[in-house]
């Protein structure tokens, strides 16, 4: 507020006189309530009389009407006292029983709920979907010598790539975790001319290190991903440094295996999503490293087997068919990035608006139960605590590192004692596995307020950190609240019966974001979690969140930024409709965002073609775009005639009629000549409109 109490009024502005700005500044001063000495200000100045013109006055009206908005039954139905609209209805109708009135009210208005958020709900709702493009290229004979750094695996498919590569006249180095010196990376990019490389590191990499009894598990899984994602970071880092000289920059290109969900196919093979953070990471870089970005591309999961007569299929036969699903995805030249091989297939992402199925399972929140929240005291964690209260929940647990600190947290928590709700403050890391553990003890032994019913994992550290900057320490410390977290979340609640395990993920996992790469990295891990729950048969949702306007979320100020590029903030109330929604549903990997697709799209391919967005020309905004630019088309060829058929000496004073024309249209003016060529349109006052 006090912000928006400030103002910085020039003396001087560029193109206007001195006088002309200090008045200006003046008015501003006035009409926001300072008090001026006019008479101070009007003292000093010689006066004469003049005679007025005997003709009336013009009176041009320099204000812009805008139409008055009449309030929409929807809106007063939302915000109407329940309570008195009763007492008016039971006056008005003469019906005794208020008992009635109340029913058949809150479910009118439940209804209009349904009705109003509804649609809203699927204007915003996308997924994304796995489409079948073969490719029939391969890997092919080199017209120069060249080499490929392959960051090898030790299951053999990283020695098999280096023997294909040497038969057709490359030369390769394998490079192997546990004894390479990732250092050594300046002096393999600068040794001979380089063709390409292939990140393998991650396959080595456990697909859920969850279960049993060893405590180290997820700190183990946590050094996992400075073989997958350190090592990239590094790689990427000193790659930057590299500048071939009149040489096309190398690839590289990042394998897995299981880090994707692919729907729809007869046979499942198990995931891996301590694979996925890579996807996630890798999006970020081929928005930020362009020029050195080849692709994503997932394997089938060692889980899966296709058989044949004689049983199993060979390890040498799988490690030929991957070759070659690598090489088909490499040198396939249609500008696909992330790519999926399953059963034979090459499957390219898409994120499309989702369908969700018309039947829905409705959501029951237990009196009677406990709901565990992480992040709880933070904006989206105090919004989820007032979306359970209101639909029944009686006792909430919210975690949070640093507790209850300001005012605003504890209106919030007074508001649901007010509720009749009991909120149990636990101050403990998410990622602590000890504090944990005494947690969820503490809730098994509070028999009287219920089981465990229902866990939301909103706790998170965003950040804003550019590749070429990151470090290490600082991608461990955005990636521990969601990977190691959601792990230890995991390990405690997976024998309960749980009715929900919602996971609160990011766009930035899916479709990237400059400077987000550990962030993406982070929440595309409880996509990938959310995942790999369901399918060992446990409840697990994620949704990959657009930005969120609120409290501890998105600012007035990035707001407009974002509403810029097209990416409009969702509102608390958006949020909590499509959560519901989505618990009702069954989308494999839902993301709700409210984005204008024509605004966007051209923003994010600025760089490169990215075909994740192919599908996702809006309809709406398609035939607006192409209706523009046919009406454009017509003006613009008339315009170049007129302009043609004029001598050059004219043609400056022509246009300059034009703009001045065009200008005075969209502000209203009736006399376009008042428009000075040389004036900023901003002090016609373009700015407020």
């Amino acid at each position: 507020q006090k912000a928006e109490r400030t103002a910085l009024l020039p003396s001087l502005r560029p193109g206007q006189g001195e006088w002309q700005q200090l008045l200006a500044s003046l008015g501003e001063l006035y009409v926001r309530g300072s008090a001026i000495d006019w008479q101070g200000f009007d003292r000093g100045y010689g006066r004469r009389k003049v005679a007025l013109p005997t003709y009336p006055f013009q009176r041009q009206r320099c204000w812009v009407t805008a139409p008055s908005q009449p309030v929409k039954l929807d809106e007063w139905w939302k915000k109407a006292d329940r309570e008195r609209l009763i007492r008016r209805l039971s006056a008005r109708t003469q019906l005794v029983d208020n008992e009635l009135l109340d029913l058949i009210v809150h479910a009118l208005q439940e209804e209009q709920l349904l009705e109003s958020t509804g649609p809203s709900v699927e204007e915003v709702l996308y997924e994304v979907n796995w489409v079948l493009r073969p490719s029939s290229k391969t890997l092919r004979v080199a017209d120069h010598t060249c080499r490929w750094i392959i960051l090898a695996d030790r299951t053999g498919l990283g020695s098999a790539l280096a023997q294909q590569l040497e038969a057709f006249g490359y030369t390769a180095t394998l490079c192997y975790f546990d004894s390479f010196d990732l250092a050594d990376f300046q002096l393999l990019l600068t040794a001979e001319p380089l063709a390409g490389i292939l990140h393998l590191w991650a396959l080595d990499v456990d697909s859920m290190p969850v279960g049993g009894n060893s405590d180290s598990q997820e700190d183990l899984a946590e050094a996992l991903q400075q073989r997958s994602c350190g090592s990239l970071l590094q790689l990427l880092q000193q790659l930057n440094q590299f500048s071939p000289a009149n040489r096309t920059a190398p690839k590289i290109w990042v394998v897995t295996r299981g880090a994707q969900q692919v729907p729809g196919l007869p046979t499942i093979s198990e995931l891996a999503p301590l694979q996925a953070p890579l996807w996630g990471m890798g999006r970020v870089a081929s928005l930020e490293f362009p020029n050195f970005w080849g692709g994503l591309v997932d394997l089938e999961s060692d889980s899966f087997f296709r058989t044949n007569d004689h049983g199993r299929e060979p390890v040498d036969a799988r490690i030929a068919e991957e070759c070659a699903a690598i090489w088909q995805s490499i040198f396939a030249e249609d500008g696909e990035e992330q790519v999926a091989c399953r059963q034979g297939g090459r499957y390219v992402a898409r994120l499309v608006r989702a369908n969700p199925a018309l039947h829905r399972t409705p959501l029951t929140v237990h009196a009677d139960g406990i709901y565990l929240i992480t992040g709880g005291t933070g904006g989206l964690g105090l919004q989820n605590a007032r979306w359970l209260a209101e639909r029944g929940a009686r006792t909430l647990v919210l975690t949070s590192r640093s507790g209850v600190t300001t005012s605003a947290q504890r209106q919030h928590l007074a508001a649901l004692e007010a509720l009749g709700v009991t909120v149990w403050i636990a101050q403990v890391d998410v990622a602590d596995a000890a504090g944990m553990a005494v947690l969820l003890e503490q809730i098994h032994r509070a028999t009287h307020l219920g089981p465990l019913r229902g866990v939301i994992h909103a706790a998170g550290i965003s950040a804003f950190h550019p590749l070429l900057t990151l470090t290490w320490a600082e991608f461990v410390q955005t990636l521990r609240p969601k990977l190691v977290g959601g792990l230890v979340l995991h390990k405690l609640v997976c024998t309960l019966k749980l009715d929900f395990f919602l996971c609160y993920s990011s766009g930035a996992g899916i479709w990237g974001g400059k400077g987000q790469a550990d962030y993406a990295a982070a929440n595309h891990f409880l996509d990938g979690l959310a995942a790999w729950r369901r399918q060992q048969g446990l409840p697990g949702l994620s949704i990959a969140w657009g930005p969120v306007e609120g409290e501890g979320m998105l600012d007035t100020g990035g707001q407009h930024r974002l509403a810029e590029m097209g990416v409009h903030a969702l509102s608390p109330e958006q949020l909590l409709a499509a959560q519901s929604f989505l618990l009702e549903t069954g989308l494999h990997q839902p993301v709700v965002a409210a984005i204008t697709w024509s605004k966007f799209k051209p923003l994010y391919e600025a760089s490169r073609a990215r075909m994740l967005l192919a599908e996702l020309a809006d309809v709406q905004d398609r035939q607006l775009t192409v209706g523009a630019l046919s009406a454009a088309d017509q003006v613009t060829s008339s315009l170049a005639q007129e302009l043609a058929a004029l001598e050059p000496n004219q043609r400056i004073g022509w246009m300059t009629r034009m703009l001045q024309q065009a200008a005075a249209r969209c502000m209203g003016m009736s006399r376009p000549e008042q428009i000075e060529p040389e004036q900023s349109l901003l002090a016609f006052g373009l700015d407020s409109l």
